[in-house]
Formats: C-alpha cells, structure tokens, sequence
C-alpha cells in the first residue's frame, strides 16, 4: 500500500465487551472515561486485528495556489515529513 501512496490504517475489534464497561453511557453516545487519556488502556488493550486499509491522503486543492503564493513573496517552501521515503 505504501508503494502506492496509501495511508495505512490497522482496524481491531474487541471480542470481550466486559471489560470495556462503564466507558460509554447507555445509548452509546459521549465516552466519559475516555476524556482522560490514562483510560485509553482500557479500550485499546485485548484487540483483535481485523485488517488493514489503504486510504488516499492528497494534498488540499488550495495548497497549489499558496505554494506559489509563498515563492512569489520570496518564501521558500519545504515540506518536512516523518514518513519513510516510500510514503513521502
């Protein structure tokens, strides 16, 4: 998926809903335990994994416009990114 500039994305579920009790209210609305991120824990531990996905992350149309925008006022641009080449 890399090779073919998709973001990938893991997708898990969790087979034992017990242990997730009293994160949600009872019509699966707002999680207030999850507000506070030490809560995390408890969602995203047990998971099992279902598969994975390739999504496409294109740069906004507007970027176009104000790249040139920037060179035009004597701004370099330069695009700094975490991912490996591959994904870049």
């Amino acid at each position: 998926m890399a090779q073919d500039a998709l973001r990938t994305l893991a997708l898990a579920a969790r087979l034992d809903l017990s242990k997730t009790a009293g994160l949600a209210d009872s019509t699966g609305g707002t999680l207030p335990l999850l507000a506070d991120p030490e809560n995390f824990v408890k969602v995203e531990t047990d998971l099992v994994l279902v598969g994975f996905v390739g999504i496409i992350d294109p740069p906004r149309p507007e970027c176009q416009q104000a790249i040139e925008e920037c060179r035009v006022a004597g701004i370099s641009v330069v695009m700094i990114t975490g991912d490996n080449k591959v994904t870049a």
